[in-house]
């Protein structure tokens, strides 16, 4: 079983090409993931 931050790192990459793809915001996400840790775990919520 893979581990719950491995997951979390996992589901970051997909959900942010995704989303960022839509939004063209990369640099913001980027910016607001190394402000924020909590962002990664949200993101991984609405996989």
């Amino acid at each position: 079983m893979i581990p719950f931050y491995e997951k979390i790192e996992i589901a970051n990459k997909h959900y942010l090409r995704k989303k960022i793809a839509i939004n063209g915001g990369f640099r913001w996400a980027k910016y607001r993931i190394k402000r924020r840790e909590s962002v990664r775990i949200i993101f991984f919520l609405y996989l």
